[in-house]
C-alpha cells in the first residue's frame, strides 16, 4: 500500500516537473514570442536593445523619431518582406523535388535576389535616417562602429 502511494506521488512529481519544464523552454531565450527575426516592438532582440541603445540619453522627442522611423521602415517593408518570404518558399520547394527544374530555380533565386536587394535599399535608408537621429555617443552599439569600447555588437534586427 505504502510502495504503491510513494510510486503515484512520484509519477505525479515527474509529470508536474516536465510540465513546467516543458513549459519554460517554450518561453524561448528571452520569455515570449517576440516575432523572431521581424522589425517591430522587442522583435529578436534580447533585453535591454532596441532603439535608444543602454548608455544613450535620449531625449523624449529623439525616442518618438526613432519610433516613428522604425514604425515607417516596418510598414513601408511589410510588402517587400511577405514576397521575400513567398520566393524563399517557392524555391525551398522547387529545390525540394526529385527532380527540380533547373530553370524555374534560377528564375526564382534571380527574383529573390532583386527583391533582397530593394529591401537592403530601403534597410541602408532606414539606417542613415536613424543616425541622423541618434547622438554620436549613441552610435556604436548596435551599428558596427564599436564605439568607445562597446563593440559593434546588439543592437537592430535587418532581417526579413
Amino acid at each position: 500500500m505504502r510502495s504503491e502511494r510513494i510510486k503515484k506521488t512520484l509519477v505525479i512529481s515527474m509529470i508536474v516537473l516536465l510540465v513546467g519544464a516543458s513549459m519554460a523552454f517554450a518561453q524561448g531565450r528571452y520569455g515570449g514570442d517576440r516575432g523572431d527575426r521581424m522589425m517591430g516592438p522587442g522583435a529578436g532582440m534580447g533585453p535591454g536593445y532596441g532603439y535608444g541603445p543602454r548608455g544613450a540619453n535620449l531625449t523624449d522627442e529623439q525616442r518618438a523619431a526613432l519610433t516613428a522611423a522604425r514604425d515607417g521602415f516596418h510598414a513601408e517593408t511589410q510588402q517587400l518582406r511577405d514576397q521575400i518570404r513567398e520566393k524563399r518558399w517557392a524555391l525551398r520547394d522547387e529545390l525540394a523535388k526529385s527532380n527540380p527544374d533547373a530553370a524555374v530555380a534560377r528564375a526564382l533565386q534571380n527574383e529573390l535576389t532583386q527583391l533582397e536587394g530593394a529591401f537592403n535599399e530601403k534597410a541602408l535608408a532606414h539606417r542613415l535616417e536613424v543616425r541622423q537621429i541618434l547622438p554620436d555617443e549613441a552610435v556604436g552599439y548596435g551599428f558596427g562602429r564599436g564605439g568607445k569600447g562597446r563593440g559593434g555588437h546588439g543592437g537592430y534586427c535587418w532581417r526579413y
